[in-house]
């Protein structure tokens, strides 16, 4: 695969596509001679090359170095190098940290896990309210499970909000967050087995979990009385 790099330079690397590709905007490739770093094209893969042609559904400049030299935080992934086409005028493709997805099922670990990965990216979406930054496309596809914790990825449609004030930005954003978690919860359960969408009861109690005032302490408080998180939907 060919690129340029932000001075004009062809960037030539060497991939094989890989399984976490959950999006449909660009295939994900590891690179062949260093396993620890991915690229996400948005233009070099089959099925998607031409659905997203405008650089709006891309990540700017602007906001790729926000998130790798501003924000920085560590429940998002570590970016590297925006790629441009020949013509140094579109992005086409991203490099950065690969992150191996965890085989255990979140329901059945401490609950201190959820707690502290959750407490994390709220901190995180918080940040993004305060500097303006409107989360977009947050779902549990794009939060990866890894042995050392949670970490979101596919954030390049994410982007500067001026227009809404802090109070409707924050509603936004959290209610992605809450999304985004209620999405991990029925996926684990039907990994688990559950037949989630014939399961109003269990359907019921996610949302009780993640509402739009739920916070870490809030969570703490309604998950307390349970070691793992399966527990809280066997009580």
């Amino acid at each position: 695969m060919v690129y340029y790099n932000r001075n004009g330079e062809i960037v030539n690397y060497n991939c094989e596509k890989v399984k976490f590709n959950n999006g449909t905007q660009g295939g994900i490739y590891r690179l062949v001679d260093d396993d620890s770093i991915c690229l996400k094209s948005y233009v070099n893969d089959d099925v998607t090359k031409g659905i997203f042609d405008d650089q709006g559904k891309r990540f700017t400049q602007e906001m790729f170095d926000y998130f790798k030299e501003d924000f920085n935080h560590p429940s998002f992934c570590k970016l590297y190098n925006l790629m441009y086409d020949k013509k140094i005028s579109m992005v086409v493709a991203y490099t950065m940290k690969y992150y191996r997805e965890s085989l255990e099922n979140i329901l059945f670990l401490p609950t201190s896990y959820l707690l502290d990965n959750f407490s994390l990216i709220y901190d995180a979406i918080t940040q993004l309210v305060k500097d303006s930054i409107r989360v977009v496309d947050l779902s549990s596809s794009n939060i990866i499970n890894t042995d050392n914790g949670m970490v979101v990825i596919d954030n390049d449609k994410y982007y500067i909000d001026n227009e809404s004030d802090k109070e409707t930005l924050s509603y936004i954003n959290k209610s992605a967050l809450m999304y985004a978690f209620k999405g991990i919860f029925k996926d684990a359960l039907k990994r688990h087995g559950v037949e989630i969408d014939n399961n109003l009861e269990f359907k019921k109690m996610i949302d009780s979990l993640f509402t739009i005032n739920t916070s870490p302490l809030v969570l703490k408080c309604k998950l307390r009385s349970y070691s793992r998180p399966i527990d809280f939907f066997y009580r």
